[in-house]
């Protein structure tokens, strides 16, 4: 019998060290805005999530602007590929803003864009991702 509970204890242990590794914080990659934007554009950006490789379907994205003490989110949708999320992100002024992505309570930094006021000539130039 002791045997029985001692074997019982450690395939609990086991299974729970299994459990904790595979609950790491999903990996967060969001595509690099424009380099050349401004108030009177926007960007669409697109949001990868996967964990230990695998993408993660069924999440709820939040890209998150911020620039002195105006902060403004923008909810993801899929994009019919597994893990890929796009979402539509306009800039309410010109400044220095940064922007990441919240997943549940996560939070994954993505970086700092500087918006321009006005128009840009010759308009948006998307570049590659991060």
């Amino acid at each position: 019998m002791r045997l029985t509970v001692a074997g019982g204890l450690i395939l609990l242990v086991v299974a729970l060290a299994a459990f904790a590794s595979g609950a790491e914080n999903p990996t967060v990659h969001v595509s690099t805005p424009p380099s050349a934007l401004s108030t009177d554009g926007s960007w669409t950006a697109t949001v990868d999530i996967s964990r230990q490789g695998r993408p993660l379907s069924l999440m709820r994205p939040q890209l998150t602007i911020q620039s002195g003490r105006t902060k403004l989110s923008f909810v993801a949708r899929p994009s019919g590929r597994d893990g890929r999320y796009r979402v539509h992100v306009t800039f309410p002024h010109h400044g220095h803003w940064t922007y990441g992505v919240w997943l549940g309570r996560h939070y994954a930094r993505g970086g700092v864009v500087d918006v321009r006021s006005g128009a840009i000539p010759g308009g948006l130039a998307p570049s590659g991702g991060v």
